[in-house]
């Protein structure tokens, strides 16, 4: 997580993310997805990607994943970023930075 949490409604925010593999020689994919909630929980952005073991070439590794989130769709207020990365052999990390669009 970064240190500016807040955001003008011109910007567009970059996530980038590592989500790292340790079952690379065990053929599977990786669900990420990124979702921007509201205060009340309304899911009003979301970003879904599908990553393949086979990236990996057999070893242990991770994959970059970059998503660009438009803050002129969003009204002034305050949101949660989540982004998760499911792994279809049953494994789940997930991150989750509050933010504020700006006036």
């Amino acid at each position: 997580p970064v240190s500016l949490r807040t955001f003008p409604r011109d910007a567009e925010v970059v996530v980038f993310a590592e989500i790292y593999d340790r079952r690379g020689n065990t053929p599977h994919a990786v669900d990420v997805v990124t979702t921007v909630r509201s205060d009340e929980g309304a899911v009003l952005f979301e970003d879904a990607d599908e990553r393949s073991s086979a990236e990996l070439k057999g070893a242990s590794g991770g994959y970059g994943h970059t998503v660009r989130v438009p803050m002129a769709q969003l009204e002034p207020g305050r949101y949660v970023l989540t982004l998760e990365a499911r792994s279809r052999l049953g494994h789940t990390a997930s991150r989750s930075v509050p933010f504020e669009v700006a006036n």
